[in-house]
Parts: structure tokens; sequence; C-alpha cells
């Protein structure tokens, strides 16, 4: 989550830096945490199809008019555990970027293959449907139960506190 809304800021600090060179330290620093990061946690099996096959509405929602962004913000708006809607922010400001299939950076690689499965076939209607993924997983309008919800067991916050 930490990652995802945090990777809002480069476009706007990218113009800010001096040089090619200074963007690109920027741009493989973030990388290379994204990267520890996520290997720190568990290889992560990637696979786009899993996200393309969720439902792009919340539950009880009839596929109405429109794709579902308006009825996933207004019941996020409000919710107690900010990190809900500054994540249906980004996947918001993610889907108008890269609303085409295929227009999302490394979806294929130099030689036209897919990065990891199902890449080439990414749009906007991913992220609307991750959106909704984190409303259904989150609770629309209040925490989940302590035992479900975001994965804080690597923060050591427990530990911290005592």
């Amino acid at each position: 989550m930490h990652l995802l809304t945090s990777s809002l800021f480069l476009p706007s600090i990218l113009p800010l830096l001096p040089s090619f060179a200074h963007q690109r330290t920027l741009l493989e620093s973030y990388m290379l945490t994204i990267l520890v990061t996520s290997l720190s946690r568990g290889r992560p099996t990637i696979d786009a199809r899993i996200p393309l096959s969720w439902p792009d509405h919340p539950a009880g929602m009839a596929n109405a008019e429109g794709n579902g962004w308006c009825e996933i913000i207004q019941r996020t708006l409000g919710h107690p555990d900010s990190h809900v809607i500054k994540s249906v922010r980004a996947l918001l400001h993610l889907g108008r970027k890269h609303a085409l299939a295929g227009s999302l950076p490394g979806a294929v690689g130099g030689a036209g293959a897919e990065t990891f499965d199902g890449m080439a076939d990414v749009d906007g209607a991913v992220f609307v449907r991750m959106a909704a993924e984190i409303g259904r997983y989150q609770g629309w309008s209040e925490p989940p139960p302590e035992t479900e919800g975001w994965d804080r067991s690597a923060l050591g916050w427990d530990e911290a506190w005592r």
C-alpha cells in the first residue's frame, strides 16, 4: 500500500531534478526499494489476470452507469483508516493515466513478450477492480476486525510501542 501511494509523487518530483542522471538514480533507487521490500515479504506471484477477474463495482451495487469509481470513492471517503482512501486515490490516478491496454510501462518487454502473465491486457479496468477489492477487504465504511485488514506483521509497531 505504501509503495502504491508513494508512486503518485514521482511525476511531480522527477522534473525538479537537475538532470536525467539524477532522475534515473531516483527511479532505480525507488524500484530497488520496491524489489527488496517485495522479496523480503516472500517472492510474490504476479499474474495480472487475477485482478482482471474481480468485479469492478462494490458488492451489492448493480452494474449501473459508469465504471464504479464514483461508488467506490463515496464508500471509502470517510473510512477511518486513511490508508484506504489514499490507496483508492492512487489507483484512480493510475487508472485514468493507463486507461488503454498495453499503456502500463513495463507491461510488454523489448521482445514484445509480456513481462508477467496477463500484463498486455492490463488497462484502466484493473485499477478500479483493485480499488473495489481494497474496499471489500478493508471494509467500506469501517475497519475490519483485527484479524483481517492490512498485513502489518512486518512493521514492528507492537515492538516499538512496548
